[in-house]
């Protein structure tokens, strides 16, 4: 239920905040997760350390670990969870190019490795939100820039208007200097022919 709330709100929410919501998916009916019995315990350390690093903010030290994660065990039975919390730490770093892009790789391998993975509906759903998220920041920056240029535009067509008020003005006062001119050769005129 909780996984439907974070979709419906998350244009008003941060990713972090959805983020949060999925860690408390189904907080009441917790699903246990054993780990294969061939997996060591070095491994789920490692995934544990990635999480300590991402609970205290150090994302690109998480980012390492990742990486390390992959390099160390790249066919681990427990895969599908290092991609999961993989994809976790690479939502943390929208404002870099590859955050989202890196992100969404490692949530759609999770299904892909292990399409029975107690993580593949979390991945599945989170996926979705960083899409979603993709996609209204292309909007965002799209209208940024349509802003920017209708901005640019404004700011030349209001040097243009000040300038045609300014040519205007000009252009009364010679119109005004000519008429007086005018009336004075009138007067000349008149004066030398009575």
């Amino acid at each position: 239920m909780r996984r439907n709330a974070a979709v419906w709100v998350v244009s008003g929410m941060s990713l972090s905040l959805i983020l949060v919501l999925l860690s408390t998916d189904g907080c009441a009916k917790k699903k246990v997760v054993k780990a294969p019995p061939d997996t060591t315990i070095e491994q789920q350390n490692h995934i544990s350390r990635i999480g300590r690093l991402m609970a205290t903010n150090q994302t690109h030290e998480a980012m390492t670990a990742c990486s390390s994660f992959f390099e160390k065990y790249p066919r681990s039975p427990i895969l599908d969870h290092a991609l999961f919390e993989c994809g976790l730490v690479y939502t943390s770093e929208p404002g870099e190019d590859r955050g989202y892009t890196q992100a969404l790789t490692y949530l759609n391998r999770v299904s892909e490795v292990n399409p029975l993975s107690p993580y593949a509906d979390s991945a599945r759903t989170l996926a979705s939100l960083v899409n979603t998220m993709v996609k209204l920041q292309g909007t965002y920056t799209q209208q940024t820039n349509q802003l920017q240029a209708c901005q640019n535009d404004n700011a030349t067509q209001s040097k243009t208007v000040k300038d045609l008020l300014t040519a205007q003005a000009q252009q009364q006062k010679t119109i005004r200097d000519l008429q007086n001119e005018i009336e004075k050769i009138k007067r000349i005129d008149l004066n030398k022919h009575p």
